[in-house]
């Protein structure tokens, strides 16, 4: 399904297990909002049957929030959503979704009834708003968190981790396609044409700095191999990564700047093919001569010159120009 620009201003990312990414869409702060999870390739929303606080903290614990002060909400409170609609249970300790129970909603809820959240105090840095339109939040074994920050898209930025509690960027030394591709594959993004940005492209961030290495075919960064790297690098060569088409509702399809430049020369094309009929029927219509203007030509050409001398003449090609209503 189609996310709204906007809506990224409060959707997290997440990956663990089945449950692909969880993100909480149409709240006033990226840290509440209507809760959805891609399940089998699609969004889904939560019915707020037996959607209680325990529900709730799970989801803030997934995604990096404090569950102090959780409010779980409930009847469509952040708007109503669409696609299929799951049900979950939950213990309430649980770190993620996928150690809970979901089981389909579909016949039993409607989107009236999509649950929200209200997580507490975010236990990440603060950042800019605008930072949040390009913020992306995973949830993968011991690195919490990976976002992408200060990109034009949510789908570009520069790299960030939430490693032993604290934001970390990644150094640009040995910073190559095949790991960014895995920053890419953790967020749910294509791996195809991945752009591997160095030399701090999206801005310095602040903090420690970790330096990854990936053969390119893991699943997360947590299967990757990270060292300090504060001893050999600095913020002037913090890494990031342009991924791929988004593979969200798993479809891909082209960028609104390749389909806006296709629109542009087919509308460039269509006026120059006007253009080009106008001029043809201007020329051609000049090249005519009104009926009586012929006739008066030719009589004159009768009583003022001879005859002419019989000689042998060359067929002149039909003229190009057909009266053509203008």
């Amino acid at each position: 399904m189609t996310v709204d620009p906007l809506q990224w201003s409060t959707s997290n990312t997440g990956y663990y297990g089945g449950i692909y990414n969880v993100r909480l869409v149409n709240g006033p702060s990226p840290s509440e909002g209507r809760v959805e999870i891609l399940y089998n390739g699609q969004w889904n929303t939560i019915c707020d049957d037996s959607w209680n606080l325990e529900e709730a903290q799970v989801v803030c614990r997934q995604l990096g929030y404090s569950t102090d002060n959780v409010v779980a909400r409930s009847s469509a409170y952040y708007g109503q959503g669409s696609g299929p609609i799951q049900q979950v249970q939950c213990s309430g300790s649980e770190y993620t979704l996928a150690s809970c129970t979901l089981t389909s909603g579909d016949y039993a809820c409607g989107h009236y009834q999509d649950a929200g959240v209200r997580c507490g105090t975010d236990v990440s840095p603060t950042l800019n708003p605008f930072q949040w339109l390009t913020t992306t939040t995973g949830y993968y074994d011991g690195i919490f968190n990976v976002r992408l920050v200060n990109g034009p898209s949510p789908s570009e930025g520069r790299v960030e981790i939430s490693y032993n509690g604290r934001w970390n960027t990644i150094c640009d030394n040995n910073w190559t396609p095949e790991r960014a591709q895995v920053v890419c594959r953790q967020l749910g993004y294509s791996t195809d044409n991945v752009v591997a940005r160095r030399s701090a492209y999206y801005g310095q961030g602040s903090g420690p700095i970790q330096q990854v290495q990936c053969s390119g075919s893991e699943y997360t960064l947590a299967s990757c191999t990270l060292t300090s790297g504060d001893s050999v690098c600095s913020h002037n060569e913090d890494a990031g990564v342009r991924c791929g088409y988004t593979t969200i509702s798993g479809t891909s399809g082209a960028s609104p700047r390749v389909i806006g430049s296709m629109s542009f020369v087919g509308v460039s094309l269509f006026l120059l093919t006007i253009i080009a009929i106008v001029a043809v029927v201007f020329v051609c219509n000049q090249q005519k001569i009104s009926p009586s203007a012929a006739m008066g030509v030719q009589l004159s050409s009768l009583t003022t010159q001879p005859a002419p001398q019989p000689a042998s003449t060359t067929p002149m090609p039909a003229s190009v120009c057909v009266d053509v209503p203008v």
